[in-house]
């Protein structure tokens, strides 16, 4: 009995320990308080690195919603059935003023309508070729992965130095380089050309001892500040074209074919220059609005004429009412304020249309310059 009382009081070697095993313990709590300095630290770090490269992947993607993607498709609809109900509306329109003209100039009239028209197409099917062969723009949204997280881990900042650098590689400025003379095109000179490319070697050499936060600043201002400069140049190139030339155009197809022209020119020249294309939502975004604008140069000139008309005929009442019948003691007085006031009508109906055609123009300098920011900020590879 006593051997047996012995060999359960025993001890294991752990305490509490007896040979009918180890008596429950109670579980230890894994609370926060108990954590070292040390490891709040670095739980802290941890979970803002996994953040802020979390924002930097997702900063690069294109998705839209679905019911963003139906009411763009229904929007699109809408606006096609109007475009392709203005564009009838106003061919007839055109080809009946055409056939009130002498034979001469209506065939002069049906050639320049053609070239016009082709030049237009063949401006779409230029970007469209270059919007195939380019890749799309995967934009590392720097600012708003900043304001969502203070300070950004040193490995996001080396992932977008690093696809910086990938994007770098695509331009190729040789002298011999078709890319050289497309940007010669664009409006770089030779020094200008050459002060780039010594900028791109610069960023693509890997022996320099600089910081990523460093290396994406020098980007910002010698890289990319020189292609922000000539896009906007190239803007305000195009506004200023399509401001002239729909403030002189008389027909509102014209006004259409010109707006839709410059437009994809613009567009073709910022991809050019960026390298790179919009997905597909950026895509369909941009040729909504070119499409929308044009649409709106032919519709504005069309109201604009409505309300020209409506003032000549104002003024021909007013003459009319200013000679009377024709009698002759009326010649005298319609000589001294007859006379005066046609005049003064005349005059304010050119300053009028004057002043309304300048009006027509600048909405569509707007509008181009809003349309090339909106496609200036989706191309930029860094923002």
């Amino acid at each position: 009995m006593s051997s047996s009382s012995e060999s359960m009081e025993a001890p294991s070697g752990r305490p509490g320990d007896t040979t009918i095993g180890r008596p429950i313990q109670a579980p230890t709590e894994d609370n926060q308080s108990q954590w070292s300095r040390a490891d709040v630290d670095t739980r802290k770090e941890r979970d803002q690195r996994e953040k802020s490269l979390a924002l930097f992947q997702q900063s690069q993607l294109y998705d839209v919603p679905q019911f963003l993607t139906q009411m763009f498709l229904f929007l699109g609809g809408t606006l096609a059935v109007l475009v392709g109900v203005f564009l009838v509306v106003e061919v007839l329109q055109f080809l009946a003023a055409l056939n009130a003209l002498p034979m001469a100039f209506r065939s002069v009239a049906y050639v320049f309508l053609s070239v016009v028209f082709m030049i237009t197409a063949g401006t779409v099917w230029q970007w469209a070729a270059m919007w195939r062969r380019l890749r799309v723009n995967q934009q590392i949204q720097l600012t708003k992965v900043s304001a969502a997280v203070p300070r950004l881990s040193s490995e996001m900042m080396g992932a977008a130095r690093k696809q910086l650098q990938t994007y770098l590689k695509t331009y190729d400025l040789r002298l011999d380089a078709p890319l050289y003379r497309q940007f010669r095109t664009l409006g770089f000179g030779p020094e200008s050309l050459k002060r780039l490319d010594e900028c791109r070697q610069r960023l693509l050499r890997e022996s320099r001892p600089i910081s990523s936060n460093e290396w994406i600043d020098e980007f910002r201002r010698d890289w990319l500040a020189t292609l922000d400069a000539m896009a906007c140049a190239r803007i305000s190139r195009y506004a200023k074209f399509v401001a002239l030339k729909t403030a002189i155009s008389p027909y509102a197809i014209l006004d259409f074919l010109v707006v839709l022209y410059n437009n994809f020119r613009m567009l073709q020249d910022l991809c050019l220059l960026y390298q790179v294309r919009t997905g597909l939502a950026g895509t369909v975004y941009l040729l909504g609005l070119c499409i929308f604008q044009a649409f709106m140069a032919g519709a504005v000139n069309e109201v604009l004429d409505a309300i020209g008309e409506d003032g000549v005929e104002e003024g021909a009442d007013a003459a009319a009412e200013s000679l009377g019948d024709g009698a002759p003691e009326l010649v005298e007085e319609a000589s001294r304020e007859g006379l005066s006031r046609i005049l003064s009508g005349v005059g304010e109906k050119f300053l009028g249309s004057a002043a309304k055609k300048a009006a027509e123009g600048m909405a569509n300098w707007f509008f181009l310059r809003r349309i090339g920011r909106q496609a200036m900020w989706l191309l930029q590879p860094l923002t």
